[in-house]
Formats: C-alpha cells, structure tokens, sequence
C-alpha cells in the first residue's frame, strides 16, 4: 500500500502540471487572439506602428501556425503602411515562406502603398497591378479598379517603369524614350478601359476612361489624340450622368 501511495504522489504531480502547462497554452493562444483582434482594429483605424507592436507581441510567444500566418500579415500591412520601405523586403519574405500570402491581394497593395514614393516606381506599379488582378479574381471589382487606378498613377509618373519587348530586345535595338512613352500611354489607356469592363459604379468607369483621354490628348500627337477624343466621346455617350461626361 506504501508503495502505491509513493508512486501516486509524483504521478499525480506530472498531470496535475500538464493541466496548469494546457490551461497556460489555452491562455496564451487566447490572449494572442486578443492582440491580433487588436491589431486588426487598430489596423482600421490607421494606427500602423500599434499594429506592428501587437503583431510582435504575438510573434514572440511563438504561436501555432494559424496565430503565426495571422500575425505576420498584420506585421507585413503595419508595416508597408508606414511606407520607410522596409515593409516591402519583409512581405518579400513572408511570401517566400507561406505561398498562400502570394495569393493575398491586400498585402500586394500595402506593398505599392510602400514604395509608392520611392524611385523608380517599377515595384509600386507590378504591385498595385498584381493586387487588381488578384481583387478582380475574388469578385472584389471596386478594390481592383482601385489598385489598377494606383498603377496608371505609378505610370503616370514614371514612363520608363515597362521593360522593352523581348522581341526588339533580343534583336539588340535601343530602347528610345520616345518609344518607352509611348509603351506606357499605351498600358495607360489599356488598364484604364480595362477598369470600364469591371462591375464598378458608372463614375468609377468614368473616371478611368477620363484619365485614359487625357493622357492621349496630352501628347502632341495625332493617333494618340484620336483615340483620345474617342474615349471622351464614350464617357459623353455611355455615362452622361457622371461629373466626367460635362468635361468630355
């Protein structure tokens, strides 16, 4: 009987620290629930480096996987908000290590948001483009006209941000401005009038089909102006009701 009571105590010792080590687990990973909850809100509310310290918080407890992925997402958007450039390199690298994230429109947004004003805007013009498709695959038609907006803003003010043709390329022909210009006003024009075919309000189509003639009209020349003057004459034609049509 002895025997059994010595061996009860130190076994009933082990389970009684594995239900106070599982309730501490269940704790923290709620407690790490309430910070991401935090993060997000504060996330809602522009508060970007709050939420890259609620982010860290959750980090340095190493979470499980799902805590993990959630945290380093809010991380990655904190981040790019705040626009230093570093947010770009880490979203880079939370990419690499989670392929899902690849897939996530809204982190490929923050990453324009984040070299947006850095030169030369090559890197905010893919990812703001790469955000429209990904929004335009979701159904979120409104988000992609926006990120295709912020790319023709990219190229609006960068001309030299697409590379040349792999064609002429490859039959080592210069690569002129003239012809680096007009490659841009055409990708311009192109996402603009692509932004028209989403299922977006008849302003929003307006606005990019408005920005799309100015361009051409902007330029001197003649074909450019043409089509210019073509798209003015759509607003006026298929969105007479929208603020752009009276200054088409």
């Amino acid at each position: 009987m002895n025997s059994v009571r010595r061996h009860a105590k130190p076994l009933v010792f082990c389970l009684s620290a594995m239900v106070l080590l599982t309730a501490a687990g269940v704790l923290g990973s709620a407690d790490n629930e309430d910070l991401l909850k935090q993060a997000q809100a504060q996330y809602e509310r522009h508060n970007y480096k709050t939420v890259v310290t609620l982010a860290d918080k959750v980090l340095a407890a190493s979470p499980p996987e799902s805590l993990l992925r959630a945290a380093q997402r809010l991380r990655a958007l904190g981040l790019s908000r705040q626009r230093t450039a570093t947010g770009y390199e880490y979203v880079e690298k939370i990419m690499s290590e989670h392929a899902p994230f690849k897939e996530d429109a809204e982190l490929w947004m923050a990453m324009g948001a984040d070299q947006e004003n850095h030169w030369p805007r090559k890197k905010a013009f893919d990812a703001y483009k790469k955000a429209g498709e990904l929004f335009e695959k979701g159904e979120k038609h409104d988000a992609a006209a926006e990120a295709f907006h912020k790319a023709v803003e990219m190229l609006r003010n960068d001309y030299g941000i697409l590379p040349q043709p792999a064609a002429q390329q490859k039959e080592g022909k210069p690569w002129t401005w003239p012809e680096q210009r007009l490659q841009s006003l055409q990708e311009i024009i192109r996402l603009c009038e692509h932004v028209a075919t989403l299922k977006v309000s008849d302003e929003t189509k307006a606005r990019a089909l408005h920005v799309a003639a100015q361009q051409a009209c902007s330029q001197g020349e003649w074909d450019l102006a043409e089509r210019g003057i073509a798209l003015y004459r759509r607003i006026v034609k298929e969105f007479p009701k929208t603020p752009q049509a009276p200054n088409a």
